[in-house]
């Protein structure tokens, strides 16, 4: 992975954290992700009235920024989060693959706002993902729309052209080494 010092400071942190988890604490963590991946999000038509908030531009729904009809990945992602910039990395490159009309790829922030506002543009510069924008998501709302008590990103829900969830994919995906997001498009797009 091609990271900055600091987001390389920050991996290295995190792996250290994790080293000095205790069995049952990694027991615990390895339980709450089998949750977030086996739970299926919410349709789009369930959300569609949910609020989203591009920065720079006035305040939308889901159902404008993901419109049903057209095969749908929605990405959480937090400015503090390492794997999520490698993600963003992915999505964009999938973005320019595909294309606005055959896949919408809805890049959604879940941070804190007064700290993702101001940190958010510079994580979307250094992955080399401005074209994904900096859109906000209440994290209560996203709590509600993965229908899992639980703010873990990155997280990527996929949809089928007619809103219908089918895959969850938690933790990032890193491209030709992760062959996940390839595969749910694949079934998706077709």
């Amino acid at each position: 992975w091609d990271l900055n010092p600091e987001m390389a400071k920050k991996l290295a942190e995190a792996k250290a954290a994790y080293a000095k988890l205790t069995p049952v604490e990694r027991a615990k963590l390895a339980a709450q992700m089998k949750n977030v991946r086996g739970t299926l999000p919410m349709s789009l038509a369930e959300v569609r009235l949910m609020k989203v908030r591009p920065v720079g531009k006035p305040e939308t729904t889901l159902a404008t920024t993901a419109p049903i009809g057209t095969p749908t990945v929605i990405a959480a992602w937090a400015s503090w989060c390492v794997p999520c910039k490698i993600e963003a990395r992915e999505l964009a490159r999938l973005r320019q693959q595909y294309g606005r009309a055959k896949l919408t790829i809805v890049y959604l922030n879940v941070g804190t706002p007064e700290v993702e506002r101001v940190k958010g543009p510079a994580f979307l510069r250094e992955a080399g993902a401005e074209q994904l924008g900096l859109t906000m998501l209440d994290q209560a709302d996203f709590l509600k729309l993965t229908r899992v008590d639980q703010l873990s990103v990155p997280r990527v829900l996929v949809f089928d052209r007619n809103g219908k969830p089918t895959t969850v994919i938690a933790g990032a995906v890193t491209g030709g080494r992760d062959p996940r997001l390839a595969e749910a498009i694949k079934n998706i797009v077709g």
